[in-house]
């Protein structure tokens, strides 16, 4: 890890509950290279997820409203933040705006992928030439040199055994048996959903592999249970 010094790390999250749950990626990699405590700034939707990251020494619950820049939010956010004097951030949206509230918090090592034009506001700004294919994998990246090879460690949640034993005892379907969920449903922009059939291919080749299959959704995510 090329921190310009030792301290705290704040890493600004992603808006999706996938990428929340892939970004434990970066989080566990710069842990293992000995990254000082670890605050993770994410909006209160996806607050819960956060949660179950146990890396993460902070939540930093910040709801800008989507598809806006809410300057003057995140400005207050990033000289709020300045005391706490991180060694440096890391942003994992592509966007310009997720970059200001590390810049306006003065952190002197900012790190993210292009995306959007950031230059000045990232002072390590990876060119997308060097992203892994796989988002869990560009995640992880980021802890390292670009073009690096390194070993990904995926994610692995902390789980809340008093929800998951009165969980069990609901559902006592689910209390035996190795069982994968599926998530298909996306909030918004149904183009960037996986088809339903694949779904379906999944269920079908999870089955044969001895495996319980079960599709966790809301009432709209139903006619994935068809496929």
């Amino acid at each position: 890890m090329n921190e310009t010094r030792r301290g705290p790390v704040l890493v600004f999250g992603c808006a999706w509950l996938g990428d929340m749950v892939m970004s434990q990626c970066l989080l566990r990699a710069l842990q293992a290279q000995g990254a000082g405590p670890i605050d993770l700034i994410a909006s209160s939707w996806n607050a819960a997820a956060a949660a179950l990251l146990p890396e993460v020494r902070e939540l930093i619950v910040a709801d800008f409203r989507h598809g806006v820049l809410d300057w003057g939010k995140r400005r207050r956010l990033g000289r709020e933040l300045r005391a706490r004097e991180y060694a440096a951030a890391y942003v994992l949206p592509n966007t310009l705006k997720s970059a200001l509230v590390p810049f306006w918090a003065r952190i002197p090592r900012r790190v993210g992928w292009r995306g959007e034009w950031r230059y000045g506001l990232l002072t390590d700004c990876y060119h997308p030439r060097h992203a892994p294919p796989h988002r869990a994998r560009s995640f992880a990246a980021l802890a390292h040199p670009p073009g690096a090879e390194f070993e990904l460690l995926p994610p692995a949640l902390r789980l809340d055994e008093a929800r998951m034993a009165a969980f069990r005892e609901r559902h006592p379907d689910y209390a035996s048996g190795e069982w994968i969920a599926l998530c298909p449903g996306v909030a918004r922009h149904p183009i960037k959903a996986w088809p339903a059939e694949r779904y379906g291919q999944l269920a079908d080749w999870l089955a044969g592999k001895g495996r319980k299959v079960a599709l966790l959704g809301s009432k709209e995510d139903g006619k994935y249970a068809q496929a």
